[in-house]
């Protein structure tokens, strides 16, 4: 079933159920409260930034925490089913854009994640580095 966002309420979806807004959809922990960290995917070292005082500024960061890493787990899986991408390939195997790729194989890389596996040359005629799994 994947991951799905209710288009009449807005709600992520996946298969254990709704993502409360501000919880990790990995750990349903919520996002931003001591000791967390997604045992699952590990990759919440990030926090989008927020205006404690106002509750729509963090629920807006909470959106975008999801989104980061659902984007990063778009990157993971194409770097597990190519076996190892250069941002070019990646950028083309995703069909994400360039200023959002490379700044989540960015993030990804930041977490131990991924690690750098050599160069091979891209469309341009230069090297470029091939990214794989850790």
């Amino acid at each position: 079933m994947g991951r799905r966002k209710d288009q009449l309420t807005g709600v992520l979806f996946d298969e254990r159920g709704p993502v409360q807004p501000g919880h990790c959809p990995a750990c349903r922990r919520p996002i931003g409260t001591p000791d967390f960290g997604c045992t699952e995917l590990g990759l919440h070292s990030q926090t989008a930034p927020y205006q404690p005082h106002s509750e729509p500024s963090r629920a807006a960061a909470a959106s975008v925490e999801q989104g980061m890493n659902e984007l990063q787990e778009r990157v993971l899986a194409a770097l597990k089913m190519r076996g190892g991408l250069t941002d070019e390939e990646g950028i083309d195997y995703t069909g994400l854009s360039p200023n959002t790729y490379r700044p989540r194989r960015v993030e990804l890389r930041d977490a131990g994640r991924i690690h750098e596996d050599g160069k091979r040359v891209g469309r341009s005629g230069r090297l470029a580095t091939v990214w794989r799994i850790a």
